[in-house]
């Protein structure tokens, strides 16, 4: 029994057969419309069973929040206009202009907090990546209390309409000119 593989099959049957489970993927095959000759997922298939759905797709929540970051990014460039740890830390600045985050972006209640965040070129930002107690200190000193502030705004979870938040990045940045 030793190197018997576990699942025979194949990803491309859309079955998995095991000792103990069996997985099925619901495909079927292309329809009329269709001209690629695949299988598809039915969950894609219309209900009067033409195979082609006319409901409207809508986006995922995953996308705006990546159009949010996107937008909070070019807002939070703008507004600095440039590193604001200009010879600091003993780093020349070199790079692409990037938006840091003070406490991580993993943190979404405060994600695109204009006060989360600061403008840093590619070299600071690096070196505090990897330096993270010099970051907090650093971020101490040039922001008294904004470190504590945001930290228990971090550990606060609130859900987050990530299509009114891109909406009001957007409404800020046409405010900017």
């Amino acid at each position: 029994m030793f190197g018997r593989r576990l699942f025979q099959g194949s990803q491309r049957s859309g079955l998995l057969r095991h000792p103990l489970l069996a997985v099925a993927k619901k495909q079927r095959r292309c329809v009329p419309g269709c001209s690629s000759g695949r299988y598809h997922a039915a969950s894609r298939t219309a209900k009067d069973g033409s195979g082609l759905s006319t409901r409207p797709k809508s986006r995922p929540k995953a996308d705006y929040m990546k159009r949010a970051d996107k937008a909070f990014s070019q807002y939070i460039r703008a507004r600095d206009g440039g590193c604001v740890a200009v010879g600091e830390a003993g780093v020349d600045c070199a790079g692409y202009l990037q938006c840091a985050h003070i406490i991580s972006r993993s943190y979404k209640s405060i994600r695109v907090d204009p006060d989360n965040a600061v403008c840093l070129c590619a070299a600071h930002h690096t070196f505090w990546t990897h330096r993270p107690l010099e970051w907090q200190s650093w971020v101490e000193g040039r922001f008294p209390g904004r470190w504590d502030r945001l930290r228990r705004e971090a550990l606060k979870y609130e859900k987050v309409d990530w299509r009114a938040e891109l909406e009001s990045l957007r409404t800020v940045m046409e405010t900017m000119g």
